[in-house]
């Protein structure tokens, strides 16, 4: 009976169901409930707006040309011509999510991996750097996949084929991500070294890694010039601002970081324990870790080094190794033979029922929450929805976090507002503020135009409420406007009040 219901779960149809599941979870309900996205699709919808010349804000925001994920716009860009924004980057992450599945599986079977394993890909694409709306990061892991893959062919086959797409993949990844470009070049220099055979061939083979590593030398120099002439020094080559955060906690929290942000809720905790079985699956299989597979070794021993040992902080850069949690569980996977031991054992029809059920179950929850972040944010949108159209609005979250999410979901929500009536939305807190104020995107603030940050937010806030049409803010029902900010002669009029949101309109205070 175990042996029959093993066979049933392990059909392909049932990981075809899985990824289904998967993609349902982005496509159930409009907004997805990861803190960037919507400071994505706001900026993806601006810049069609100034490329088209309709947007009236181009006094304020001008665009960069030299921005690292300057080919996932595009692609986003392309697609929002027949799609609205929002649209258009859910159909890239889910298409990223489908190549980041594949794209494991192609390497699974170039490592000679075991099958069975393939359900260890389908939740860490939905782990930490998409949780905190890392998008273009997300959308770029299979292109990483593929770079290494590819370069792993063509060290042991030098053929030309091979080289073009190595050349083809590491170009796209570099307009992509420069993150995700320096750690692929890296794993794919060292699988390189490991592989050479004399110093000609690994002259041969490194070639194209090095013209990908000039060509991005020579961006990222230009894109710090470029900064600097911003005033946008810790962007630049001149302040290096490093947070290491180095811990024993690492260790527990690569964990946890490979599927979600936090522990302290139901579809979280499904997914780590599901991770944990995952870990031990290739030793309940009988499988045994393959020492000749230098490759895969080689990428796992990257991946735990950038958790253990990168920085979480460097060039204004935010999170950094906890993100790279997404290749952790794949890349430990690939280290293990497809071939059996000796040894006896007759779990293994019993972990590959659990596995199935386990991703299946995890997946399912991280949906199912998901639709509830739809049922959670309905009066918010009904009454940005309200509100008049090409308007500049100053927001502020003192409380993001989302009960049906479980984190802090809401930090940018506001900027749903810039999406869908082409307004403009600013705030001067450390970890807010329009993304046009950041270096990697590619609409940016004029120089000197930007509001200036404030660091803490516990004391009142002075803004020109001329300046603004409207006020969102999102805290705690016992806090008023008066205690928050450092109020003008006139008081702004409460237009909306929802839950924790309230919204002013400021046409008192203008002339």
């Amino acid at each position: 009976m175990l042996a029959s219901l093993q066979k049933n779960l392990a059909g392909r149809h049932w990981y075809l169901i899985a990824i289904a599941i998967g993609l349902l979870s982005i496509w159930i309900t409009p907004k997805l409930p990861i803190v960037d996205f919507p400071q994505h699709v706001a900026q993806l919808a601006l810049l069609k707006d100034l490329l088209q010349q309709k947007s009236q804000w181009s006094d304020l925001v001008t665009i960069n040309y030299y921005t690292p994920n300057l080919f996932v716009y595009l692609l986003g860009l392309t697609l929002s011509f027949v799609f609205s924004a929002i649209t258009s980057l859910k159909i890239l992450i889910s298409i990223a999510y489908i190549g980041f599945v594949f794209a494991c599986i192609q390497l699974r079977k170039h490592f000679n991996s075991d099958p069975r394993l393939d359900w260890a890909f389908l939740l860490p694409f939905f782990g930490y750097g998409y949780e905190w709306g890392f998008v273009t990061f997300i959308i770029s892991a299979p292109l990483a996949l593929f770079f290494i893959f590819f370069t792993d062919k063509y060290v042991q086959k030098t053929q030309l084929t091979q080289a073009i797409l190595v050349f083809a993949f590491g170009f796209l990844l570099l307009e992509s991500h420069g993150l995700m470009f320096l750690f692929a070049t890296g794993t794919a220099c060292f699988i390189s070294l490991v592989h050479t055979k004399n110093i000609k061939h690994f002259a041969f083979v490194i070639t194209p890694h090095l013209i990908l590593m000039s060509y991005f030398v020579l961006l990222f120099k230009l894109n710090s010039d470029f900064n600097s002439s911003l005033g946008m020094q810790q962007y630049t080559l001149n302040h290096v601002d490093i947070h290491w955060d180095l811990s024993v906690d690492r260790l527990f929290y690569g964990l946890i970081h490979t599927v979600s942000r936090t522990i302290m809720n139901l579809p979280a905790m499904a997914s780590i324990l599901t991770i944990v079985l995952v870990l031990l699956s290739p030793w309940l299989l009988n499988l045994k870790p393959n020492k000749n597979n230098k490759s895969a070794i080689i990428f796992f021993a990257v991946v735990c080094a950038i958790m253990l040992l990168f920085p979480s902080y460097i060039l204004g850069t935010r999170y950094v190794f906890e993100r790279f949690a997404i290749f952790l569980i794949p890349s430990y996977t690939f280290i293990f033979s497809a071939e059996k031991t000796n040894k006896p054992n007759k779990l293994p029809q019993v972990v590959v029922v659990l596995l199935t059920i386990g991703v299946l179950s995890s997946l399912c929850l991280k949906t199912y929450k998901n639709h509830l972040f739809q049922i959670e944010t309905q009066a918010i949108d009904s009454a940005l929805n309200k509100l008049e159209p090409n308007q500049k609005v100053f927001y502020l979250v003192l409380d993001s976090y989302s009960q049906s999410n479980y984190h802090t979901t809401y930090l940018h929500y506001p900027a749903w507002y810039q999406v869908n009536k082409a307004g403009f939305i600013e705030s001067n807190t450390d970890l807010l503020g329009n993304f046009a104020r950041l270096a990697p995107f590619p609409v940016r603030y004029r120089p000197g135009v930007a509001p200036e940050l404030i660091k803490d937010v516990n004391e009142k806030i002075m803004i020109d409420f001329k300046e603004y049409r409207y006020i969102i803010v999102r805290h705690q029902l016992n806090r008023g406007l008066s205690d928050i900010f450092t109020m003008p002669t006139c008081k702004p009029t409460l237009v909306d009040q929802v839950e924790k949101w309230a919204i002013y309109d400021t046409g008192v205070c203008r002339p």
